[in-house]
């Protein structure tokens, strides 16, 4: 993983897409400042949860408005002038696009335009998406989140068989 990339993080719901994003970007932040979209709880609630922990809060730039994709892309160019490479968001489902598009066309803005802005900025944005029930393989609501993102994380909720559990637990 390198900048110039758009990563996506997909999953089942509940399956630790925001925890593993989180726990990257925490990382990073140790070295870097890295910026937040937090858009699927509250910056205090992250906040409150990460207060007696070794993340480098100072580090973590967190933004809890400016939804549409329009906002997102100049916020992420105003950050990057600063120095900040690397961004979470969280989550796709919470971007809105311009209005008068099917949602074929909105969903693919949304992706088209941040890997957009990985390569013309040089900068690295993990993007934590939710995939149809249908096509597993794929943003919810859009083929192009596919094709557009350099690396994407699937996590899934799996069973585990007994024979695994019989080498754990001996």
């Amino acid at each position: 993983i390198e900048v110039g990339q758009l990563v996506l993080i997909s999953g089942d719901p509940e399956a630790g897409k925001t925890m593993l994003g989180t726990q990257i970007l925490e990382n990073i932040a140790k070295s870097y400042k890295v910026g937040f979209f937090c858009f699927e709880f509250t910056i205090q609630s992250y906040l409150k949860a990460k207060k007696n922990s070794r993340v480098n809060l100072n580090n973590i730039i967190a933004l809890n408005d400016g939804y549409n994709i329009n906002e997102i892309a100049m916020t992420i160019k105003e950050m990057a002038k600063t120095g900040v490479r690397v961004f979470l968001i969280d989550s796709q489902m919470r971007i809105t696009s311009p209005a008068g598009r099917n949602m074929e066309e909105e969903e693919s803005l949304k992706f088209s335009t941040l890997a957009k802005i990985c390569h013309s900025l040089d900068v690295l944005i993990f993007l934590i998406v939710q995939t149809s029930k249908g096509d597993r393989d794929n943003p919810m609501g859009s083929k192009k989140g596919g094709h557009e993102a350099s690396i994407i994380m699937r996590i899934e909720h799996t069973k585990a068989k007994d024979e695994n559990l019989r080498e754990f637990n001996e």
